[in-house]
């Protein structure tokens, strides 16, 4: 549900499981979050807030990888702020475990615009 952005299933999940459900995370460490970040499904990232709260936020991944990361893989700006007015400076200066920032993510891939 958290892949494709489904918010109505994510809800539906959310009234069945609860915050305990949403903090589950695969074998890589990946949360709901990450996986709604990554398709920069922007609603379904705010409805997850609002049961996970900022702790489901600011999970990180097996190699450190946090929503951010997740989100400037892509360039999605409207999530990379949503992001940011949640997690603040503690989120946007996370590095993974390769060193790597969300910011090394938006340089490289030349997202200026993401950037700002």
């Amino acid at each position: 549900a958290a892949v494709g952005g489904f918010v109505g299933a994510l809800r539906v999940l959310c009234e069945v499981g609860g915050k305990e459900l949403l903090m589950f995370v695969d074998s890589n460490g990946l949360s709901c979050a990450h996986l709604a970040a990554v398709g920069g499904h922007v609603e379904a990232i705010r409805m997850l807030f609002d049961v996970g709260g900022k702790e489901l936020l600011l999970k990180l991944s097996n190699d450190g990888q946090s929503c951010l990361h997740a989100a400037a893989l892509g360039g999605f700006v409207e999530v990379l702020r949503l992001l940011l007015d949640v997690g603040g400076k503690e989120l946007a200066l996370t590095r993974m475990k390769d060193g790597q920032s969300c910011a090394h993510i938006l340089a490289l891939s030349g997202r200026v615009e993401a950037l700002r």
